[in-house]
């Protein structure tokens, strides 16, 4: 379960950190919340069923937070 949770959340959050240094700051806060999303997601095979919708409420509140750069915290 725990590899299957970090190969996303690792994966987005080098992806943060290239964003990041590229002085794109807008998009930081939905980019986190899809990435922890998709983590959510991927290890909720080996968990409980709620997981898998916590992390589809988490990706749909970061797609929204990046249609609004700026506010995504």
């Amino acid at each position: 379960m725990v590899i299957n949770f970090l190969i996303p959340l690792i994966a987005g959050g080098l992806y943060i950190l290239i964003i990041l240094s590229n002085g794109e700051y807008g998009q930081t806060g939905g980019l986190m919340l899809i990435f922890y999303g998709l983590a959510l997601v991927n290890a909720s095979k080996y968990s409980i069923g709620n997981i898998r919708y916590l992390g589809y409420i988490e990706i749909v509140l970061g797609l929204i937070a990046t249609l609004l750069p700026g506010y995504g915290f």
